[in-house]
């Protein structure tokens, strides 16, 4: 796993070292109020030509939430929706469109070493970093211009970096 620059980024009960290139990315999701619990501003599968922006949500809402602001701003609802959801990936690479990768995964919410557990489901969601700074400016445009100020004082460097 490459090791990439991180900046501390805060947001209301959120605090986390963030790689560098998704630091507004992710300060944007967080004060639209959807929760991540993972991310990486450049994976790549052998293969891949492009690298991948990846975001974690712990919970199916979270993705839902986050799926519906990125996508509201396109009228014909083509831009994310036809991502991966109508055409093979492969075949929207053939003809040269941006493809998206959704997984989900379960996982033990409440781990004890006896007793009932308590099954979630997490998301996955990689997107080529080409896309990066569309979904970045929908996620803003639904914020609102008056938290940019927020942005700024909210991404510091890592201390020790």
């Amino acid at each position: 796993m490459t090791k990439h620059k991180t900046v501390l980024v805060e947001h209301g009960r959120w605090r986390k070292n963030i790689d560098k290139n998704i630091a507004a990315l992710i300060l944007e999701t967080w004060k639209a109020g959807v929760s991540t619990d993972y991310s990486c501003e450049d994976e790549r599968e052998p293969g891949d030509e492009e690298a991948w922006v990846v975001l974690g949500f712990p919970s199916v809402a979270s993705a839902r939430k986050w799926v519906r602001i990125i996508a509201a701003h396109r009228k014909d609802g083509r831009w994310l929706h036809n991502q991966e959801m109508r055409v093979a990936c492969r075949e929207m690479q053939r003809r040269g469109l941006a493809c998206w990768r959704w997984e989900t995964y379960a996982y033990d919410a409440v781990f004890r070493a006896t007793g009932p557990t308590r099954l979630d489901f997490g998301v996955l969601v990689r997107f080529p970093r080409s896309d990066l700074r569309t979904v970045t400016r929908r996620l803003r445009a639904n914020n609102g211009p008056t938290q940019t100020h927020v942005q700024i004082e909210s991404i510091r460097p890592e201390v020790g970096s």
